[in-house]
């Protein structure tokens, strides 16, 4: 993290690839077309993350109008999630337009690493990467 502030960019060591960049202004100018956003907030409405990565699977079956078959080829969506990672407060929509719905994973308010890890958990237990 060191190295990002000072640099701006964190490169791999042996392919020279850029892995991790600052970016200027605000990010969603650099989201792809269509993405769908969600903010991870303490005052957004309850969903399981099982919900969430069902509901993910089945927006990109929809998306590759593959339900006839089955879905199980089809791509994964466009997902962005805006994740809460303040020490008080939380985010809301009006910072940020372009997320679709304020969400929250846990009654229980949850630290940012511990509601990525649910959240991943999930979509990987649902999208079967093991």
């Amino acid at each position: 993290m060191v190295q990002l502030l000072h640099k701006m960019k964190i490169k791999a060591s042996t392919v020279g690839v850029t892995l991790l960049r600052v970016v200027k202004n605000h990010f969603s100018q650099y989201l792809p077309a269509g993405v769908r956003a969600y903010g991870l907030s303490a005052a957004g409405k309850v969903y399981s993350p099982a919900v969430v990565a069902r509901s993910l699977v089945t927006s990109a079956a929809a998306a590759a109008g593959s339900e006839e078959d089955g879905g199980d080829d089809a791509p994964p969506p466009n997902v962005c999630f805006v994740i809460e990672a303040i020490v008080s407060g939380s985010i809301n929509k009006e910072d940020y337009s372009f997320v679709e719905e304020m969400i929250r994973i846990s009654e229980y308010s949850l630290i940012g690493a511990s509601a990525i890890n649910r959240l991943l958990g999930s979509i990987e237990a649902q999208w079967g990467i093991v």
